[in-house]
């Protein structure tokens, strides 16, 4: 589920969510350990139509149908496409219960394995850290004129 969801550029958690949703079995996903398990008996052949559907809704570009495309979750609770191709920029119908799932777990936060920002203590730590004279992978650039 990890090699396919990094090809598509998106989180493993959409994908295993949306094989559960559409096949109706239950899900369980275990990032730390980088387990993501849909309970039941199913062919290939059906998880590949399922996945099949997921990209043409989630991945590609509804204008060029290319799949580099970026999903957002904008402030009202929409998720926005953005395509790198050609520039397209829409919404993804709210239809799917998956768009439920991925507004709730924007892509931002979920990409690095639940991390988004930095917390306020980590910020408050990097900053003191520059302030005593940085870490020790800091690098000091000179320049010398002609």
């Amino acid at each position: 589920m990890l090699d396919v969801a990094k090809a598509l550029d998106r989180s493993a958690l959409y994908t295993t969510k949306w094989l559960g949703l559409e096949l109706g079995a239950q899900t369980r996903m275990e990032v730390e350990a980088d387990r993501y398990i849909v309970n039941g008996a199913f062919e290939t052949v059906r998880f590949q139509d399922l996945l099949d559907g997921f990209i043409k809704k989630f991945v590609l570009c509804p204008d060029c149908g290319n799949p580099e495309t970026v999903l957002r979750v904008t402030s009202k609770k929409q998720i926005e496409q953005k395509c790198k191709a050609c520039g397209y920029v829409g919404q993804i119908p709210l239809i799917h219960r998956l768009t439920t799932y991925i507004i709730n777990n924007p892509p931002n936060a979920v990409k690095g394995k639940g991390k988004g920002k930095p917390s306020k203590e980590e910020r408050r730590a990097a900053k003191n850290a520059r302030n005593k004279g940085g870490s020790q992978g800091d690098v000091c650039l000179t320049w010398a004129g002609f």
